[in-house]
């Protein structure tokens, strides 16, 4: 298989392109699905994303007007912010089972009502016990927007396709996290700040519409005679030779090919496809197990633990720009308005946009190029060479960003570097997460789970540590600190690339256990 060895993804003269995950002959089997369909399923789910992301993220834009009217301080307000990271991180740990055992559509229309009910909380919060306790919950149920969003991916797309479906992913994540508190900058000043946790309530109600008259089923299990594990073949050590190169075993290589689809099957009925739940009868352990096992996959390998902080640490220095911003800009020497901290987002939103461009421009075919020019095999670490422009980026915005800021300098040289920043954060998560996806697809479920858990507890670290580590060092000093990380972090993704095909040898027996454990034949 692709994701432990590799895979022959294009001829070598480029005349074809071999499927992969393999679509069965079922007409119902989501990878079977025309591509409109497919879309506008997605479709939904990107909606999603936006409002989760617009839901936990605009709450900086409007601590200002809270601390004001509520009189609670700005280390309580960046405290509400860290335990919302703490619900995102537990959260997809206990829901994303649950999506394996019943289906996708519950587990977004629960997480739907319940994001609902807590934006119409935190519209009339009137104390910190408030604020703290719907942040907590809308965190917990928000965190499957990180994972379970990637799952469906999985479940829709073949492998050459989900480097524009990430695209599409980050750009409606990004949207919500860079745009909407623009807008709810303006709500703040025009309808006060409490609108801007109401409108995310009717729009959200919006969203569950659509999940409960629109949205299908995405879960989609192979029939199988192999009991609950999964119709993997093992790995032979002929398959590995002596200089770390694999090959496909022959089951594999015999199993690229695309069958007929068989339209003895019959379509679904519009209420089985929108059917509340979609079980698979097996027992609880099979799915309990997953509560522990991200951990495990993290500690046994190392480039999933690479994605985790990767991915963790730029959510760190979002985190770390975006509480900052919050609380430096409204006083001198910027003195911005509610609505001027909204705007900072707009440059972290143009840098985002070009970054998911790049991305859905170079991603999908630069591995095409790439696999043609080795052979016709691909090997997921293709998926990071559009990585390293962004990973550079990153650091060099959270530079620009914070020296500028600690100078006191033209808010154009700040609003510059969250430009730089927000191209980098985008681009460098789309190259890691889809090298995630194609390298470990047979884990992926609980993969996702463990970057989630450290991506969440990186930021709740960070923002935890940034009021008190700002008052001991300074701005300056502090972002001297964070840009070096940052650096350093950029730094990590050079070793996978020229070693990752390697890890993946070596840890091929243990990647095939791990992926025995997972029900679902697509390892989700």
């Amino acid at each position: 298989m692709y994701s432990c060895t590799d895979q022959e993804f294009a001829g070598p003269t480029g005349s074809q392109i071999r499927l992969w995950p393999v679509p069965s002959n079922d007409p119902n089997d989501p990878l079977n699905w025309n591509t409109s369909r497919k879309y506008f399923n997605f479709g939904i789910t990107a909606f999603y994303t936006l409002l989760v992301f617009a839901l936990l993220d605009i709450s900086p834009t409007l601590w200002q007007a809270q601390v004001e009217e509520l009189g609670i301080s700005w280390s309580q307000e960046n405290n509400t912010f860290a335990i919302n990271c703490v619900g995102l991180a537990i959260g997809s740990v206990f829901l994303i089972p649950l999506a394996s055992k019943y289906g996708r559509r519950p587990i977004y229309i629960g997480s739907s009502i319940v994001n609902c009910a807590m934006s119409i909380w935190l519209a009339k919060a009137n104390t910190y016990t408030d604020l703290m306790l719907a942040n907590l919950i809308s965190g917990f149920t928000g965190s499957v927007s990180e994972v379970l969003v990637q799952m469906t991916v999985e479940d829709l797309f073949f492998v050459h396709q989900r480097g524009m479906a990430n695209s599409i992913y980050l750009l409606a994540s990004n949207t919500g996290v860079f745009l909407a508190p623009i807008a709810a900058g303006f709500i703040a000043s025009s309808q006060g700040w409490r609108w801007g946790y109401y409108w995310c309530a009717i729009f959200i109600a919006i969203n569950i519409i659509l999940f409960i008259f629109c949205y299908e089923e995405t879960k989609f299990t192979m029939p199988t005679t192999l009991g609950d594990e999964h119709p993997l073949p093992p790995i032979e050590e002929s398959t590995i030779d002596k200089h770390g190169k694999t090959g496909l075993p022959e089951v594999y290589a015999s199993a690229v090919s695309t069958p007929d689809i068989d339209q003895a099957i019959p379509m679904r009925s519009y209420r089985q496809r929108m059917a509340l739940v979609t079980p698979t009868h097996a027992p609880a352990k099979l799915f309990l197990r997953h509560v522990w096992q991200p951990f495990i996959i993290l500690a046994a390998f190392p480039a999933i633990t690479y994605v985790a902080f990767t991915w963790g640490t730029q959510l760190a220095w979002y985190s770390m720009v975006n509480t900052t911003s919050a609380s430096v800009f409204p006083y001198p020497p910027y003195n911005f308005s509610t609505t001027g901290v909204g705007l900072l987002n707009l440059p972290a939103f143009i840098g985002a946009s070009i970054a998911s461009v790049y991305a859905a421009l170079l991603s999908d075919r630069s591995i095409l190029w790439l696999a043609k020019r080795n052979n016709g095999i691909y090997e997921p670490e293709f998926r990071l060479y559009t990585a390293i422009f962004p990973a550079i980026a990153s650091a060099v915005g959270v530079f620009v960003y914070g020296l500028s800021t600690a100078h006191g300098m033209h808010w154009i040289i700040p609003c510059i570097g969250i430009g730089i920043f927000g191209y980098g954060f985008v681009g460098l998560g789309h190259g890691v997460l889809t090298y995630l996806l194609d390298g470990y697809g047979n884990i992926a479920g609980d993969a996702l789970v463990g970057v989630a858990f450290v991506r969440n507890i990186c930021a709740t670290a960070i923002v935890f540590a940034a009021t008190p580590w700002m008052e001991a060092l300074g701005m300056y000093d502090l972002f001297v600190c964070v840009g070096c990380l940052a650096v350093f972090f950029a730094l990590l993704g050079l070793p996978v690339i020229i070693w990752g095909r390697s890890m993946r040898v070596h840890g091929a027996k243990r990647y095939m256990k791990m992926a025995r454990l997972q029900y679902d034949p697509r390892g989700l």
